[in-house]
């Protein structure tokens, strides 16, 4: 990193990648295993350059299936797809654990610290607070960096295929506007990480959520008008990243989820509320001094072929890293969600497949017995009545006039006016946005891109 730019190979690094979460999960079986060669290669037909992936799966039958215990197969399919991405050129940001349920994550070092065998009870504050935990991701961690590939010889944290670690996917810590105990854990983990693996890079996998650093983008950026709803997820978009060994920073968007009606179900709004979440986070990190990357963006999966919200929608996106790019800002690069194999069933509503229709997802089953009470564990253990109380607080402080409106950093939002990318005849309801992508991906090459090799230098 040179200031807001990767650098590789003495010239700068931009890149349109995407997101595939499971390639260890399809590497592991000799059935599925093709899933992984579809995607990186197909990746690499359209120029996609990076991929982010989970390196964990922290469950009976995944990569740690007691702490510190590890199955050799699950390693070696990783292995398999670390080896896989390094010889299509697409470089690696791979992600070290979950705040959400899928593959374990948080949920089992907490469970593991207290030797449960359910969340009643529990807190996810405490796998950032607890030292059996903080001991245990540790390990995990020194486990899969000092991993030797058993493909190409290469340990991890050497591998010029591994471009960066992700601390956690979509880190949160509820109930506290401060978010004191996820920032510590965030400059602990981002120093540990950073000594193993020196030349690689290390940031947090953060939604991007701004709190109390940053008074104006608090209240006026966050999503929706309950600006309090997100402050206290317990994160804070520059405290997070100000942390020396965290690289660069990171943000997700998704309007559909995040704004309240009418927006979240308005085209154009979900488009002008993306482009103005970015463009803020490009701001806030130039003021970081530290390169930008829109981690996860997507839109749902078109319904009908021709279908043409979604390419608006990416489109948009790309215009506004596009544009921010060429006036040499912190717009580095970005993530879609999720690129997948045709085999793959479209099981969240967000795949992009490439060639031919994909696999739909399976009608969806009966929810099976105790699924209610499961659920409302998992909302306990992430805080919800701490969370319900923090949001209660800051909106009687706003109504009593004791929240500060001072933009605390000085930011400003300029306005910015970019130019289409063009669009071709679809030939699948994927096509259209396939194209999106791919010119994206050739106009950011002309921006000074290096070529992505597997060279002994990493970014």
């Amino acid at each position: 990193v040179a200031g807001t730019e990767f650098v590789l190979g003495g010239a700068p690094f931009r890149f349109v990648g995407f997101n595939q979460y499971n390639m260890m999960e399809k590497a592991r079986h000799a059935d599925s295993r093709h899933m992984v060669d579809e995607v990186l290669e197909k990746a690499a037909s359209l120029g996609l350059t990076v991929m982010r992936t989970w390196a964990f799966d922290d469950r009976e039958g995944g990569l740690q299936v007691a702490p510190g215990v590890f199955d050799e197969d699950a390693f070696r399919a990783l292995d398999y797809v670390v080896d896989k991405a390094g010889r299509e050129g697409v470089r690696l940001l791979l992600c070290l654990t979950n705040y959400w349920s899928d593959y374990g994550g948080m949920e089992s070092y907490v469970k593991w610290a207290h030797g449960a065998n359910s969340l009643r009870g529990l807190s996810v504050s405490d796998f950032y607070s607890d030292p059996r935990c903080r001991e245990m991701f540790r390990f995990f961690v020194r486990a899969v960096l000092t991993r030797r590939n058993t493909v190409n010889g290469r340990v991890y944290a050497e591998d010029p295929a591994i471009m960066a670690w992700d601390l956690a996917n979509e880190a949160r810590n509820p109930g506290g506007a401060q978010g004191v105990r996820l920032n510590e854990w965030i400059g602990e983990m981002s120093a540990f990480v950073k000594e193993l693996a020196p030349r690689q890079l290390v940031t947090t996998g953060l939604e991007g959520f701004y709190g109390p650093s940053t008074v104006g983008l608090m209240r006026w950026d966050n999503p929706g008008p309950n600006w309090a709803q997100y402050v206290c997820e317990g994160t804070d978009f520059i405290s997070n990243h100000a942390h020396a060994f965290v690289d660069f920073t990171v943000a997700h968007v998704y309007p559909q989820q995040w704004l309240p009606e009418p927006c979240a179900s308005d085209d154009y709004c979900k488009r002008l509320f993306a482009t103005r979440w970015t463009d803020s986070h490009i701001e806030a990190s130039a003021a970081l001094g530290k390169p930008f990357v829109l981690e996860e963006f997507g839109h749902p999966t078109p319904t009908s072929e021709g279908d043409d919200v979604r390419e608006d929608y990416f489109e948009a996106i790309y215009q506004e890293m596009l544009t921010s790019a060429r006036s040499a800002s912190a717009a580095a690069g970005s993530l879609f969600w999720i690129f997948s194999s045709v085999d793959y069933p479209d099981y969240d509503g967000y795949s992009i497949y490439a060639g031919q229709e994909g696999s739909p997802a399976p009608p969806p089953s009966a929810p099976p017995a105790g699924a209610e009470e499961s659920r409302q564990l998992k909302r306990d253990f992430r805080n919800r009545a701490k969370h319900e109380a923090c949001e209660k607080a800051l909106q009687d402080a706003e109504m009593g006039g004791t929240v500060p409106s001072e933009f605390d950093l000085g930011l400003t939002r300029a306005n910015v006016h970019t130019t289409g990318v063009d669009l071709v005849e679809a030939g699948t309801s994927h096509s259209g946005v396939l194209e999106v992508i791919a010119s994206a991906s050739a106009q950011i090459r002309t921006l000074g891109l290096a070529p992505v090799t597997t060279q002994s230098e990493g970014p």
